[in-house]
């Protein structure tokens, strides 16, 4: 009866072992996917800075000079406009969204590789012993 039960489990193994490739192809392409959306928000949110970088550099004032003359001005007013922008805010948030779920798709990724190979060593690990069993 242990025997039958024995290779029952082996029999399970050997079946869920032959559906991790194809788990593990899922999630790959699922990350692709993710890392094209991820690249467009960058692009999107890169283009809305350029746009306000654009908007502080000719920037004059009453006399005709630049407002921000220096760099550090310069920057502290994007970040200071950057701050109340919502499109930006959300596209941010998406930015952070998607690599939050593409390395949660990694993780899932190395943990089926793993679980691959425990069951593979398993499987090999009884082959093993039922060939030397065999031989006594």
């Amino acid at each position: 009866p242990n025997s039958k039960i024995m290779n029952h489990k082996l029999t399970e193994l050997s079946e869920e072992l032959l559906n991790y490739p194809k788990m593990i192809e899922e999630l790959q392409l699922e990350i692709l996917e993710k890392n094209v959306a991820l690249t467009k928000t960058d692009e999107k949110i890169s283009n809305i800075e350029s746009k306000i970088k654009t908007e502080i550099n000719a920037e004059v004032d009453a006399n005709g000079k630049k407002v921000y003359s220096n760099a550090e001005a310069r920057e502290a007013e994007l970040i200071e406009r950057t701050k109340f922008n919502s499109d930006l805010a959300e596209l941010r948030q998406e930015h952070d969204y998607l690599q939050k779920e593409i390395q949660e798709a990694r993780i899932k990724v190395e943990s089926f590789g793993n679980q691959q190979r425990n069951i593979r060593s398993i499987l090999h690990f009884f082959a093993n012993s039922s060939e030397l069993a065999e031989q006594l």
